[in-house]
């Protein structure tokens, strides 16, 4: 069936499922909907991996690309963007999706950063503090393939002229020596407790990332493809496309698999594949609102009728996956005679 990938259901999304106009009668077996009606070329702004994802994974590891239920719509993409040439399979990606990608990249490594800051769940010394840890600095190696020093040293650059408060202290023109650990301890209290505030500070918070994303913006290079000027790529300057992978697996690493989101995690995942597994059984599309019932009932086979139910699951808010969980599981759900 080709589970579930985000990029592949975004396209699946604006091509397939969003309500505009039908191809056939609404209630036809026929029925297949053109979602938004979008140009190829504004399609191809999505397809962000040029693969069609095996419909039988080898493991549990997501594959990135596009269902191959979408083929033959990727296939006349391509030939609708790029004519009669043709490029290496995997090699695909025009430039209005390089843009969006880059820009991705910039908002993790800095909206991100600045949303933690906030939360409380990062300080700038803890940052610091994370880019020393051995466990965290092998998994940044593994994914940005930085030594220790550039990962320190990327992380320390934004700060050296954004955080005046902390080389201003007043205990750091204390004697602060090994002979003196009186005033060590006193230095590392003064300077946790102005990181902290650095943190709670709205405006520098605010300026914080605005600094760095007008620093990113102004250093976008274009590397013109003559031959397919659509497949030309952009990129940012060598040292800061580093310091942007580094920023984006640091907070990876200290927010999105802390305890607490994991556990968020665990239990998002425990309510989706309970509700999966319970409309794949046999019988279960009749547990679906209508209309995703008769496409699930109108599937010529069991792939076709999984992707019917990816469909329903994928368009749930949480609080609505929540109340259908609820309802499936819970010793008080709430009155059946609420609409699904």
């Amino acid at each position: 069936m080709g589970g579930f990938e985000g990029n592949a259901q975004t396209l699946r999304i604006l091509a397939r499922l969003e309500k505009k106009e039908p191809k056939a009668p609404i209630g036809s077996k026929a029925d297949d909907g053109v979602g938004l009606n979008l140009t190829y070329r504004t399609l191809a702004s999505v397809l962000k991996y040029d693969r069609c994802i095996p419909p039988e994974g080898e493991d549990d590891t997501p594959v990135k690309g596009y269902y191959c239920s979408e083929r033959m719509l990727v296939e006349s993409i391509k030939m609708a963007v790029l004519g009669e040439r043709t490029v290496t399979e995997g090699k695909f990606q025009t430039i209005e999706c390089g843009i969006m990608d880059l820009a991705d990249d910039i908002a993790y490594s800095t909206y991100d950063l600045e949303d933690a800051f906030k939360a409380g769940c990062v300080t700038p010394i803890q940052l610091v503090a994370a880019a020393s840890d051995q466990a965290i600095v092998a998994s940044l190696k593994e994914k940005t393939g930085l030594d220790q020093d550039k990962i320190l040293g990327h992380v320390m650059a934004l700060f050296d002229s954004r955080i005046a408060d902390l080389e201003s202290l007043e205990l750091s023109r204390t004697n602060v020596s090994a002979e003196n650990p009186r005033g060590l301890v006193l230095l590392a209290v003064e300077m946790d407790r102005a990181s902290e505030n650095l943190t709670s500070n709205g405006a520098f918070r605010t300026n914080f990332t605005s600094e760095l994303v007008n620093e990113y913006v102004e250093n976008v290079c274009i590397q013109i493809n003559d031959l397919s000027p659509s497949l030309s790529k952009v990129s940012l300057r060598s040292d800061l496309q580093e310091r942007v992978a580094v920023l984006k697996h640091l907070t990876y690493e200290m927010v999105i698999q802390s305890p607490s989101l994991k556990t968020v995690k665990y239990r998002g995942k425990d309510i989706v594949t309970s509700i999966f597994d319970a409309l794949y059984a046999d019988g279960g599309e009749l547990l679906l609102p209508q209309d995703f019932r008769r496409r699930a009932g109108d599937a010529d086979d069991k792939s076709v009728r999984g992707r019917v139910i990816c469909d329903f699951i994928a368009g749930m808010t949480d609080r609505y996956a929540v109340e259908f969980y609820g309802r499936l599981k819970s010793d008080t759900p709430q009155t059946v005679f609420k609409p699904l």
